[in-house]
């Protein structure tokens, strides 16, 4: 038998379960402008809720979600040299190739 599990990737909103409770607070938090602690034990599935979270949000119109994993990062340079990366990278996947194609104009 197949582990019907995903432990890796989020896998999309078919896999995920069981934590309404916890989206319905983000989705609140976001949409009145508050910040937000998510915190628990280590592989207790925070990674997939925010995942689903920006799954949802991409729904709406005008939203761009920055997933930036930060765990490895030593130093200031490498946390700013990710999250600038995420940031391009997410705002690439969104506008469809807006990024490159600007780019591509000044070079």
């Amino acid at each position: 038998m197949e582990n019907p599990f995903v432990t890796y990737h989020y896998a999309g909103p078919a896999y995920f379960c069981d934590r309404e409770a916890e989206l319905s607070k983000l989705i609140e938090a976001f949409d009145n402008q508050r910040y937000l602690l998510l915190h628990s034990m280590r592989r207790i599935g925070k990674s997939g809720l925010i995942h689903h979270f920006h799954h949802t949000l991409k729904k709406r119109k005008n939203v761009v979600t920055i997933y930036c994993d930060i765990h490895n990062t030593r130093s200031d340079e490498e946390f700013i040299a990710k999250l600038i990366m995420s940031a391009v990278t997410s705002v690439e996947k969104s506008k469809k190739g807006i990024v490159s194609r600007v780019g591509n104009f000044f070079t």
